[in-house]
């Protein structure tokens, strides 16, 4: 009997330790549904910075692209024969486009010059790059003129662009050099109503006069000139 209250107790006394020695915490977290929603605004604002601040950098990304377009622009004419003779043409042929986006240029270039309704286009610039000449119905008939267009790309903003302009002999009546214009402006020669103000007649009678002075052009290159500008000069527009 002594023995069996014996391990009783010694069992008991084990249980009460490993209950001691073994405590088990436990967390209980409580809904917070306002931390939550706050934590939402918060995400939310922090997206809407994020997107505000990507916006301004892809806009001051745009400025800059546009600000280095129109820096330095230009447009240099070295020969014009053109002017005041743009109604004694009735076609002109697109004769070659090189350079960058050939395709997409071409298409820019008829759409335009179709657009001004003075002409009719004609674009042989497939047949002139395979065949290296032109169709030999368009050559010698004085109211076809030859459009030739190198656009080259300088980086990716740059563009320089040669256009030049022949008469049915081959002969250069117009050649220009333009940098960041757009398509309208250069082909503007051909597109709108080109010819002499009172102002630009009467410049170009001085010009031809000092020229006279100085033996550049004869008397009589001097007279046939005058005769072409005089009607200008006394005209009203």
């Amino acid at each position: 009997m002594k023995k069996i209250t014996l391990l009783l107790i010694m069992g008991l006394s084990t249980q009460m330790n490993y209950a001691q020695s073994n405590n088990i915490n436990v967390t209980v977290q409580r809904p917070n549904p306002i931390g939550d929603a706050m934590d939402k605004v918060m995400q939310a604002n922090v997206a809407n910075i994020t997107a505000r601040a990507n916006e301004a950098e892809a806009q001051a990304s745009n400025n800059a692209v546009f600000n280095e377009t129109i820096k330095n622009n230009y447009s240099k004419v070295t020969i014009d024969n053109l002017i005041n003779n743009t109604n004694n043409y009735e076609y002109i042929v697109i004769e070659n486009v090189g350079g960058w986006a050939p395709k997409e240029n071409t298409e820019d270039l008829i759409n335009i010059l179709s657009g001004a309704k003075k002409y009719t286009i004609i674009n042989i610039s497939k047949y002139y790059n395979t065949h290296k000449k032109n169709p030999s119905n368009l050559i010698n008939n004085k109211e076809v003129l030859f459009l030739n267009w190198l656009r080259d790309a300088q980086g990716d903003v740059n563009r320089i662009t040669q256009l030049s302009v022949k008469n049915s002999e081959g002969k250069l009546i117009y050649e220009s050099t333009s940098k960041n214009l757009s398509h309208a402006e250069i082909l503007k020669p051909l597109i709108s109503n080109y010819i002499f103000t009172k102002e630009q007649a009467l410049s170009k009678i001085e010009d031809l006069k000092k020229y006279l002075d100085l033996g550049v052009i004869t008397k009589e290159e001097y007279d046939s000139k005058i005769s072409e500008l005089k009607p200008i000069l006394l005209g009203n527009n």
